[in-house]
């Protein structure tokens, strides 16, 4: 029996190879076809050029040229931690399969709260403590239990962060779902990485800490993000999920009358960071999604935090899709999904124009509550500077610009984009193609009318024709239902394929009814009741014009 090392079948180049065996006297001939499919392999695939700001300069690599004795697949959080090693800058390749729970100890056996906490801290007695009553509002915590909630929070931090070096690609093994549940994964003045096709689940904080100088009421502020970017460059991060699921924070759950908040941001981006691309994500039901730039008096930030975001899908995600301090960040294919009423992340905005930042938007579609209005889509933070083309809001063209009124137009035109799709299109593509494999349950979003009506023409004793407004839907509408309403009941009259007129039929004469219309999307997703009518049927003594007598 003769053994063919995959070291040595790696090495051979690409084409036919003939290998000899001898068996005694006899030579037996064995030709090998050698075909190179690591275009195929996600751990090799590195960033194409021209596809954003990450593949300016020298583009985005990741670990694809690792060596095989730095290519690794993980299970659990200690082999994590080995695979990524001591930072070093050789290129590595880790592939995460399945889940790892980073809330565990060195034997990846679970743990809770209890396992960080600090001997000293008492959460009742720190509640007690720092109650703006008796602390006050004008300074933030210190003391001994402040300090036993930052050990705690510590403790906890040094077990769920997970950092990451230069020349590595991080990506979830295809097939297997691979998630990182409650981790941190930390990128500390990197250069060159790639993180693809994993769902970043519930990153939560055990020990928020209260500040009461946080804005007009206080904050409780937590400390760990499920992706945390500083001082790092050349980054692709790309076709991942980050969601609070299994941990959302409920708005109900408040002290001193503010939310008790343990989810800290999805993606930040920070410190200097730079040239990054960030593409065909899925963020949804949190809260703080990204930061671009953490500070205003951060100078380092200036001339860098060039960012691109193109094709990410954003439900449900509170505000700061993204929050831009300094950099050049070009948002384009973007697909944003929420409602200000959601019970655990309203819609607050999508895109904050901060601090010397200068933020272009190119061909974003909107699904949001009909009626809001384009200048809620953005919150204008210290910036001056904003430019969007081609933006939707519920099938409709706006210019957020112009309804803001104040903004000047940026001073830089984009041009790092291999293709740009039309604004209608978007979400259905988004929708298809954007997260972890096997994330999403395809679109939810249901057909809205921005403003409509239900009008009755040609009354006659037995029909009248009925036309309504169109609804609008982000991936189209594509049939509506007729109903009659009587004592709060529905009773379907007609089901259409797209169209807003209906003649309606075999009615009684002198008699009132009440007609309600419903929309239905591509994906089966049905409106609330839409626009809706009641109008009598005509009756012997008169014709379909009303005040005039029927002569017979």
């Amino acid at each position: 029996m003769y053994t063919i090392h995959k070291d040595f079948l790696g090495g051979l180049t690409e084409g036919s190879t003939l290998l000899g065996f001898d068996f005694g006297s006899i030579t037996i001939p064995l030709t090998i076809s050698v075909k190179d499919t690591s275009g195929s392999d996600i751990g090799k695939q590195v960033l194409a050029p021209n596809d954003g700001w990450g593949s300016h300069t020298t583009g985005t690599t990741g670990g694809a040229a690792a060596a095989p004795e730095n290519i690794h697949t993980v299970t659990k959080r200690s082999e994590l931690i080995h695979a990524l090693g001591n930072l070093s800058a050789a290129p590595k390749i880790v592939y995460i399969e399945g889940t790892i729970d980073m809330n565990v100890d060195a034997d990846d056996n679970p743990v809770g709260m209890e396992y960080y906490q600090d001997p000293a801290y008492d959460f009742d007695a720190y509640l007690a403590a720092y109650d703006p009553e008796v602390w006050g509002r004008t300074s933030v915590p210190s003391g001994p239990l402040e300090t036993a909630r930052a050990k705690s929070e510590n403790n906890q931090g040094n077990n769920i962060k997970i950092n990451v070096g230069s020349n590595t690609t991080i990506v979830g093994l295809p097939g297997s779902q691979a998630k990182i549940v409650g981790g941190s994964l930390n990128l500390q003045n990197a250069d060159n990485v790639i993180i693809r096709n994993i769902e970043f689940q519930n990153t939560f904080d055990y020990f928020p800490q209260w500040d009461p100088t946080d804005g007009d009421s206080g904050n409780w502020n937590s400390a760990f993000d499920a992706v945390s970017i500083k001082g790092s460059a050349h980054v692709w991060f790309d076709h991942n999920t980050i969601n609070d699921i299994g941990g959302l924070d409920d708005p109900d759950d408040q002290y001193f009358g503010r939310k008790y908040q343990q989810h800290d941001g999805a993606l930040d981006i920070t410190n200097g960071s730079d040239l990054i691309t960030v593409s065909y994500n899925y963020f949804h039901d949190h809260d703080k999604t990204t930061l671009v730039g953490g500070s205003d008096s951060f100078t380092g930030d200036a001339g860098k935090e060039r960012i691109t975001f193109h094709h990410n899908y954003y439900q449900n995600a509170g505000q700061r899709a993204p929050r831009v301090r300094f950099g050049q960040v070009h948002l384009y294919n973007n697909y944003y999904e929420g409602t200000t009423t959601h019970p655990t992340n309203p819609f607050g905005y999508a895109i904050g124009v901060g601090f010397e930042s200068q933020v272009y938007a190119q061909n974003n579609y909107f699904a949001n509550d009909a009626g809001l209005s384009p200048s809620s889509l953005i919150q204008v933070l210290g910036g001056t500077a904003f430019t969007d083309e081609g933006t939707m809001l519920n099938g409709e063209n706006v210019d957020i610009s112009e309804s803001y009124g104040t903004l000047q137009s940026v001073n830089w035109t984009p041009a790092l984009y291999t293709s740009m799709d039309r604004t209608v299109d978007v979400p259905a593509i988004v929708i298809a193609q954007a997260g972890a494999e096997r994330t999403q349950s395809g679109d939810i979003y249901a057909p809205i009318w921005n403003a409509g009506n239900l009008t009755a023409t040609d009354v006659n004793k037995t029909g009248m024709t009925l036309t309504w407004t169109a609804a609008t839907d982000n991936i189209g509408v594509t049939g509506y239902n007729i109903y009659k309403a009587a004592d709060g009941t529905y009773t379907e009259i007609a089901s259409l394929g797209n169209v807003t007129t209906y003649k309606v039929t075999g009615l009684s004469k002198d008699t009132g009814y009440t007609f309600v219309i419903r929309a239905v999307d591509a994906a089966g997703n049905w409106s609330a009741d839409g626009p809706g009518a009641t109008v009598k049927t005509d009756h012997d003594n008169r014709d379909n014009n009303p005040g005039k007598e029927k002569r017979e």
